[in-house]
């Protein structure tokens, strides 16, 4: 008796366990939806479109142009590192580091050229009079053979005529010798004396291009010329330039700050949303990472041309945002709102309460119901109610977790 009175009091709490934890399972399962009440009132009925904002302006952010005047000494100059995209950076802040090992090469390369032209100078001035003591003994002994034969010459003024006609001729050839050896030998010094001049400025000019090669240790690291946020920069050829990019003498840019005074919003609008909208239009634009901040701004923009997505037609709408916030960034996530119309005196919720089903659209009620509406005009916020609802009525802003524990209840 004692035995099957124990056993019936554990089934009771076990009983009473079990249902504790299924009310106290379907009241919090309720509970971590927030609740809203359908209103009653205006709202606007508008295009939406998501974009990403962008800058008009920018500030370029350039390596040193002396990279320009020697790129055919130092070649390709790589970006070694680069700070992250979006990063806030004040005026004169280190944005990226360039690659030095190409400086460092033309440097070694530089230095080792200078040496040797040294080094070749120092060996022609130093065989310049050996060179010239071999020309200067032939230009002597030439000498004294005009001299020679000038004697004979002269000695043979009572010879027969034959015979001072011929010592005559052999002074003539020993003088026309010397002369020309004199003109070989003047002209032989200076081309050895020129050559170690040559080779004197050459190894002064690579002395000189070392120190100017030295100057681009200073233009390694690129700094902002302003302050603002960094946005990498998309060459011509749609290459972001990044950690290992090339920077070539044509195109030094590393990176972009863009103008943060004026930001726009840029969006997609199909062919069939174009005629509706306008030059000057209103629109409200939200950003997806800051949800209670929204601004105002129109449609300053309209692409003349349409590009294919996805096999179909788009025009590029560019709306210019009233005002700024120190939040904004380049490339955030924007909902574009462009008022069509406004309905009034109309049921509403939030788009986020509305679930859609095959085609049908339902909302999950407070006294557990899944209650078939349907939709009116809507924005990127609000969606009117045509029927399926009354005013006050509360229903969940989210999807239950249960949402098999609602009732079913169509139009």
């Amino acid at each position: 008796m004692k035995k099957s009175r124990l056993l019936l009091a554990v089934a009771l709490i076990v009983v009473g366990v079990a249902a504790y934890f299924t009310i106290t399972s379907d009241f919090f399962a309720n509970k971590e939806s927030e609740l809203v009440a359908v209103k009653e009132g205006n709202i606007d009925v508008t295009i939406v479109a998501n974009g990403e904002l962008v800058a008009k302006s920018f500030t370029s952010v350039k390596a040193s142009s002396i990279f320009r005047s020697k790129s055919d000494v130092i070649g390709q100059i790589r970006i070694k590192s680069i700070v992250p995209e979006g990063k806030m950076v004040r005026a004169g802040e280190a944005i990226a580091t360039l690659d030095r090992e190409p400086i460092v090469n033309a440097i070694k390369a530089a230095e080792n050229e200078a040496s040797d032209l040294n080094a070749q100078a120092q060996r022609a001035l130093s065989d310049t009079a050996n060179q010239l003591r071999d020309v200067r003994y032939n230009l002597s002994t030439l000498r004294i053979n005009m001299e020679i034969s000038q004697i004979n010459m002269e000695q043979s003024f009572y010879d027969p005529p034959a015979a001072q006609k011929k010592t005559k001729l052999e002074f003539e050839k020993s003088k026309i010798a010397y002369e020309q050896a004199l003109q070989n030998c003047l002209q032989r010094k200076v081309q050895i004396e020129n050559n170690a001049i040559s080779l004197q400025a050459r190894a002064e000019s690579s002395a000189k291009k070392t120190h100017e090669l030295r100057k681009f240790f200073g233009a390694i690291v690129v700094r902002a010329p302003r302050s603002g946020i960094v946005t990498y920069y998309t060459d011509l050829s749609g290459a972001k330039r990044q950690a290992g990019s090339i920077i070539t003498p044509e195109d030094l840019t590393v990176a972009l700050i863009p103008d943060a005074s004026s930001f726009y919003s840029k969006f997609e609008l199909a062919e069939e949303d174009l005629a509706k909208v306008k030059p000057l239009q209103e629109a409200k634009v939200r950003v997806a990472l800051l949800e209670d901040t929204s601004f105002s701004g129109r449609i300053e923009e309209i692409s003349g041309l349409p590009k294919i997505v996805e096999g179909k037609k788009v025009y590029t709408v560019m709306v210019k945002i009233s005002g700024t916030s120190p939040m904004l960034r380049p490339m955030m996530t924007t909902i574009n709102d462009l008022r069509l119309s406004t309905l009034s005196n109309v049921l509403y919720l939030p788009k986020k309460a509305i679930v859609e089903e095959n085609g049908k659209f339902y909302v999950f009620t407070e006294d557990s119901r899944k209650q078939e509406v349907a939709l009116g005009g809507a924005n990127s916020e609000l969606v009117a109610i045509v029927n399926g609802l009354k005013k006050g009525e509360q229903v969940f802003l989210n999807r239950p977790t249960k949402p098999n524990r609602f009732t079913l209840t169509q139009l």
